[in-house]
């Protein structure tokens, strides 16, 4: 059993594992901007569990009629949080995948550098083309698990943005009407 965790066959020089900058830039760009993607939902995410605070905090503790309509609505203000929560949650985890993604990705440059080179044996050329079809397999399960969980990121935003506002139109003119 191969392992996709590091090479099986070790480096013989530095010529074996380098890269061309202009192959590594490439990866390196891409994987900035999903990076940077990934953190701009997950900040979104917890801005709108900030909103609930404040929902709670401007709300429901300065008057009885606002803590009423809060626990009045007290499912929807939890499950718009938990749309939030499973944003942010789902945007991390696709971060998480991403850098695995960018670690299979140097691992395969390496690799087939190693194979370009030569010079191995016929039992090293085996376990190098081993090591990169697992490699391959790796890369492609983190990338598929990375681009659903952001895109569930996406929609947990949306659900969360769509709940909150809903929740606190109902929380205010439950209190508008109390008032009334």
């Amino acid at each position: 059993m191969v392992s996709a965790e590091f090479p099986s066959v070790p480096a013989r020089s530095l010529e074996d594992i380098s890269v061309p900058e202009d192959v590594s830039r490439i990866d390196n760009d891409l994987a900035k901007r999903s990076d940077e993607a990934a953190m701009d939902l997950a900040k979104w995410a917890l801005l709108g569990i900030a909103g609930y605070g404040f929902l709670l905090k401007e709300m429901a503790v300065p008057s009885s009629g606002g803590l009423f309509a809060c626990q009045r609505y007290a499912a929807v203000l939890i499950l718009g949080a938990a749309f939030f929560a499973a944003a942010a949650a789902f945007a991390l985890g696709s971060k998480e995948r991403l850098i695995r993604c960018a670690v299979y990705q140097m691992y395969i440059l390496r690799s087939l550098k190693k194979l370009e080179n030569g010079g191995w044996s016929e039992q090293q050329t085996a376990a190098l083309h081993a090591d990169l079809a697992a490699y391959r397999t790796g890369q492609k399960k983190n990338i598929v698990l990375a681009s659903r969980w952001l895109r569930l990121a996406h929609g947990c935003l949306a659900a969360g943005a769509i709940v909150t506002v809903v929740c606190f139109g109902l929380v205010l003119f439950s209190m508008k009407a109390a008032a009334s």
